[in-house]
């Protein structure tokens, strides 16, 4: 009578076990670490495949003053894009086909004006389904003096029900209009949904 490893399940003879044929117990659990590794490798590789993408513009885009403004992609280019569409318009982003959660982080940069104290910048991620959250956003005090970067991360999720179309908006308070620079925006599945898919 053999016994089993407490993590994986490998099952493994015994030495004081009489009646142990120790060929087939050593055969057994070869098959056994075998099988488990190949599932492994399995789940690796498929993780390669999961639907992902990332997408840029270094488009300059005005940004009025007190004003939620949609970040313009028209012109973008596409680093990779796995089962998710880029969606390269005035007000575009990315478009999640596929049910399941994704992590989206989006980055953008705002040229200093050069004169002026401290304002207001908010960066958001807003969702075509309204799908919790609804917005994800990351606010800081920037410097008319000083070049300011942003970065913005959340999860979200996409039902089994057509498109969600994920975007980002800019909103700033310097008291006139301000230049978005380079823009990116990425997103992966992490997960199924509780459904499976």
């Amino acid at each position: 009578m053999g016994n089993t490893t407490p993590d994986r399940g490998y099952e493994y003879p015994l030495y004081q076990d009489p009646t142990m044929d120790f060929p087939a117990a050593i055969e057994t659990l070869a098959e056994d670490i075998d099988a488990d590794v190949t599932a492994l490798e399995n789940f690796i590789e498929g993780a390669y495949q999961r639907p992902s993408i990332r997408i840029n513009t270094a488009a300059g885009q005005s940004v009025p003053a007190s004003t939620v403004t949609p970040v313009n992609w028209t012109g973008g280019g596409t680093d990779y894009a796995y089962d998710i569409t880029p969606r390269f318009v005035a007000s575009g982003g990315i478009a999640l086909n596929s049910p399941g959660v994704y992590l989206i982080s989006a980055y953008v940069t705002m040229t200093a004006p050069g004169s002026g104290g401290t304002f207001n910048c908010s960066l958001s991620l807003t969702s075509s389904k309204a799908l919790t959250p609804l917005v994800v956003r990351s606010s800081i005090r920037a410097h008319a003096t000083q070049d300011t970067w942003m970065t913005v991360s959340g999860l979200t999720y996409n039902d089994a029900v057509g498109v969600n179309n994920i975007g980002m908006e800019f909103w700033q308070t310097s008291g006139s209009a301000r230049t978005i620079g380079f823009k990116q925006m990425s997103a992966v599945k992490v997960s199924n949904l509780a459904g499976g898919t």
